[in-house]
């Protein structure tokens, strides 16, 4: 089938505004005609419309208006076949749903994202690595909050990270003779702390009891820096 293009105009029999208007007429005669070629005669005819042709027009109209009892063709849903090369670690979660947010996620991918979540992943962390969309991320992480750890279990494994990235490069820092680690260190310290308190966990403390002398207590003020003292003679 051609349309004419290169016919001579007395010789086109497809694609000309008379074709097309005979065309939706035949579409609107009957009594439920498929949507497919409903949407057909609306093509054909949008060059003619924007030419003014009145006919084009009012014929556009009615065939928007026959959209709402068109036959269309009823596809059944695909079944999701289980994924049988499931990794170990994460046959145990479950795969995405047959409704809602995520379930056109790939199901090894939304048991990759969801396992992050539950190792304490944030939903950004969790989109810059798997390519998932916010929203649906957003989803997922709400649909199973019964797996994933609570907001203090969270933060104790993301402080247990930081003290422990900062342990490795306060040790390359002195190994390589870096000055001034001690920002580190009571950043590794305050971590180990903090971790420690969110888990409940009790703490080891150290006290000494030190007897000292009269003597050596003065002994340790008079090796104190003196302050400068200038003396103001009253007037």
């Amino acid at each position: 089938m051609t349309l004419g293009e290169n016919k001579k105009p007395s010789e086109r029999k497809y694609g000309t505004t008379k074709y097309w208007i005979s065309y939706a007429k035949r579409i609107l005669d009957l009594k439920k005609p498929w949507l497919s070629e409903v949407k057909t005669a609306e093509y054909g005819l949008r060059t003619a419309a924007r030419r003014r042709d009145r006919t084009a027009i009012v014929l556009l109209e009615r065939l928007r208006n026959a959209k709402r009892y068109a036959k269309t063709y009823q596809t059944k849903p695909v079944p999701k076949e289980p994924n049988k090369h499931l990794p170990a670690d994460l046959a145990s979660l479950p795969g995405p749903p047959d409704s809602g947010r995520g379930k056109n996620v790939d199901p090894v991918l939304y048991r990759q994202c969801l396992q992050m979540f539950r190792d304490g992943a944030t939903i950004s962390a969790v989109a810059e690595y798997s390519g998932v969309g916010f929203n649906t991320l957003q989803g997922i992480r709400e649909r199973h909050l019964n797996l994933i750890p609570n907001h203090k279990k969270r933060m104790a494994t993301k402080l247990d990270y930081i003290s422990e990235q900062c342990a490795d490069s306060l040790i390359e820092d002195l190994e390589n003779g870096r000055v001034d680690p001690k920002t580190k260190s009571i950043v590794m310290g305050i971590s180990v702390e903090k971790a420690s308190q969110i888990r409940g966990e009790t703490q080891t403390i150290r006290h000494e009891h030190v007897k000292l002398s009269q003597e050596s207590v003065e002994d340790l003020l008079n090796k104190l820096p003196k302050a400068d003292v200038i003396e103001v003679k009253e007037q």
